[in-house]
């Protein structure tokens, strides 16, 4: 049918130069073709019949029944490429354009530790979490990633490449969206504001329960039932987050094996590693790009509802989750292209072959050996030091800028995204011009490397000793003024000094889990206006009553 559809084609294209005689031909081609299926269904011999199909297109001088085969798809090609051929063009599909779809694709995929260290501050807050435990979110990508590349590098050895890619991408997409979930099931923070007399805003304490005392004859909020709420809240936040991040650590570990070994199958031996450079270079960017956008969610505000907070407040929440939704379909996209790639490219068909991969006793052998090998085992290790202390840096890096100089979240991640890539970038180049200008060999470069290790460990211990006064939260001091109290304090005798621990003869408390510091009329800081036994909160002053 193939053969035919051409020869009609080839006809038609030579229409314009011969229309008469052309338009005849097409005629009897068309009639000669509906003889020849006719006769072929009823069993009779066709050989006449071909006869005159092949004088017919002996009057059309473009035909070539080479073109045949120049327009057979090829075999290689399965379903989906077939019908996406058309719209997704052959220069498409090549190692240069797949490096770019690979290398964007990482930024998504391979960032989001990095995102969500820059998010840890509003993340605490929200689902009311400790150092330790967003300590776990970050690091259990890792785990995930450790866990499973082994595994996996070994399962997926001969499969199609360009397609597991993609799968990874969107399972990772898929787990990036798992981690904005909570902030669409669990309740969001509110803030009332009122207006008092002078027309100064300020915020209402309402985390209490409203109950009504004969002896003052006043409303006191108190709400027990609140603290249980918020920590169910606390709890499927965390889970979501964890089982999120676990994932997108076991997704990317199949990725950067897998993107090698098909750069290494394409490509000469001689530009692999130049590939491969393109690759790891791209990732650099990674940081820079989710820290900068990092910073811009967390200008906007958790509900993303107008607010008298600012972000410097200490009870503004930033819109964490905006990050993830952004990266998790931006990761989902990217996989669209990927799907479209060969098992091979045509245009290195001609590479040799590799060496065959390993079997699962060889590897072992191969790794029992490297173990043998007291210098790759003390580079490894010397890697895996570094790696082990900027994994446990980097991502806390915002947070630590934000409670010891009390920046802005959206400040701290846009100086850290340019302190980043400025020194990265200086780092690579000073590098390289070094061991290029006095020509380095292996040994040479080791002993370079100790003496930059080791400056490098004395410039991390300089900020132990640079650090703002640590500032107390005096509860305990302020709740033994009415320890020996008989009876609450009467709201007409002291209403600045209200607060709920005084009231011992309702049994209510304060809520442990909320932040918001104030500083007292003497000069003394409280974790919460309820601690301070405030009322009322003025935003802009800081400063309750």
């Amino acid at each position: 049918m193939l053969k035919h559809t051409l020869i009609l084609h080839n006809i038609l294209m030579q229409t314009d130069k011969n229309p008469g005689n052309n338009f005849q031909i097409i005629w009897q081609y068309i009639n000669y073709l509906d003889y020849f299926y006719f006769a072929e269904t009823l069993g009779h011999s066709t050989d006449h019949l071909r006869t005159k199909m092949n004088k017919t297109t002996e009057a059309v001088p473009s035909y070539n029944s080479n073109d045949i085969e120049t327009h057979r798809p090829r075999k290689n090609i399965s379903y989906f490429h077939n019908k996406c051929w058309s719209l997704f063009s052959q220069r498409l599909i090549s190692i240069k354009v797949f490096v770019i779809y690979v290398s964007l694709a990482n930024i998504f995929v391979h960032s989001l530790d990095h995102y969500l260290g820059s998010q840890i501050t509003a993340i605490e807050k929200q689902f009311n979490l400790q150092s330790k435990s967003s300590g776990i979110l970050i690091s259990i990508n890792d785990v995930g990633f450790i866990c499973s590349v082994l595994v996996l590098g070994y399962l997926l050895k001969n499969c199609h490449r360009p397609r597991v890619l993609a799968i990874t991408n969107v399972t990772v997409g898929l787990a990036i969206l798992i981690c904005a979930l909570p902030y669409f099931i669990t309740p969001h923070p509110k803030w009332n504001t009122n207006q008092n007399n002078n027309g100064a805003n300020r915020t209402m304490w309402t985390d209490f329960k409203s109950t009504q005392d004969p002896a003052l004859n006043t409303s006191i909020e108190c709400n027990l039932m609140e603290e249980e709420s918020f920590t169910g809240s606390s709890t499927i936040g965390y889970f979501f987050i964890f089982i999120g991040m676990l994932l997108i650590g076991v997704g990317k570990a199949a990725r950067f094996p897998l993107a090698i070994a098909y750069i290494d199958e394409n490509v000469d031996e001689a530009h692999t590693g130049g590939y491969v450079g393109i690759l790891n270079g791209m990732n650099c960017f990674g940081p820079v790009v989710v820290f900068c956008l990092g910073g811009y969610f967390s200008k906007q505000y958790v509900t993303l509802e107008k607010t008298s907070l600012k972000p410097s407040d200490p009870q503004w929440i930033g819109a964490w989750w905006l990050g993830f939704l952004t990266f998790g379909f931006a990761a989902i996209l990217m996989s669209v292209p990927l799907f479209l790639f060969p098992r091979k490219l045509k245009e290195n068909e001609n590479v040799p072959e590799k060496k065959k991969t390993l079997s699962f006793k060889d590897m072992i052998q191969t790794f029992y050996n490297m173990a043998k090998n007291p210098l790759l085992i003390l580079i490894l290790g010397h890697i895996g030091l570094i790696i082990f202390s900027a994994s446990g840096t980097l991502p806390f890096i915002p947070k630590y800028f934000e409670t010891q100089f009390k920046w802005t979240s959206w400040k701290t991640n846009i100086v850290v995204s340019t302190t980043f890539v400025l020194m990265s970038s200086i780092g690579m180049i000073v590098g390289g011009v070094i061991t290029s200008f006095y020509k380095m060999d292996l040994r040479k470069c080791l002993k370079f490397s100790m003496v930059l290790v080791t400056f490098d460990l004395f410039l991390v211990w300089i900020p132990i000793f640079i650090h703002c006064p640590q500032t107390e939260l005096e509860v305990t001091d302020f709740l033994q003024r009415y320890a020996d109290s008989p009876t609450p304090v009467t709201l007409q005798q002291d209403l600045n000094q209200l607060s709920c621990f005084q009231i011992s003869s309702l049994k209510l408390q304060c809520n442990e889990h909320d932040y918001e510091p104030v500083c007292g009329a003497d000069g003394r800081s409280f974790k919460s206006p309820c601690y301070a036994g405030c009322q009322y909160h003025n935003i802009k002053t800081n400063v309750c009553w």
